[in-house]
């Protein structure tokens, strides 16, 4: 239903955020990697997933998309819900839970406020080829895409949104082959 949010911080803490955009203040708990990244008053794109129960909604937001996808395979795990999810996300950075889950580091998980023994194992156990499948598919970028990151960059700095500065990028990047970031951004300019 929600996939990401953009707007201004208009309040945080360690694991709640609060993010306006077009008028509207959303609650969003988060975890404190992403929280600490953040200060009041600063533009933020989140990454969201909505928490249904019976009784409420939860929005929960996170700062890369690696992070969301971790957040929703620990909820897959028997026992662990959203806080204790949360928790494990704001405790082990993205790349140290995979490395974790792949070693079958249980201590390191148990570490983590509110996971046990059997809690650690289950969620090794259960997370350990989709993290395996997960890590390889988060294999360092080629060069191709780290110009278009900076060119996409440089131009936000510029003064254009990110959505103008993807797009332009995107259509320069299939116009000019093999261009250094500068090349890149001089012919994203000619798109804007």
């Amino acid at each position: 239903m929600y996939d990401r949010i953009t707007g201004i911080v208009i309040e945080k803490t360690p694991t709640r955020i609060v993010v306006e955009a077009n008028g509207i203040g959303y609650d969003i708990n988060a975890p404190v990697s992403t929280s600490s990244k953040l200060s009041e008053l600063s533009s933020v794109t989140l990454h969201l997933h909505l928490h249904v129960r019976e009784d409420s909604l939860k929005l929960y937001g996170f700062a890369t998309p690696d992070e969301r996808r971790l957040f929703r395979a620990l909820l897959t795990v028997s026992g662990v819900g959203p806080q204790t999810a949360l928790a494990v996300l704001s405790g082990i950075s993205v790349d140290q839970l995979c490395s974790t889950i792949v070693n079958e580091d249980h201590a390191s998980l148990c570490r983590v406020r509110g996971i046990g023994r059997k809690t650690a194992e289950r969620i090794i156990l259960e997370l350990k080829e989709q993290v395996k499948s997960f890590a390889i598919s988060r294999a360092a970028p080629d060069k191709s895409q780290l110009t278009q990151r900076d060119a996409v960059l440089a131009l936000v700095s510029l003064g254009y949104t990110r959505s103008q500065a993807q797009t332009a990028v995107e259509k320069a990047a299939r116009n000019v082959k093999d261009a250094s970031t500068e090349q890149l951004v001089k012919a994203a300019l000619e798109f804007t």
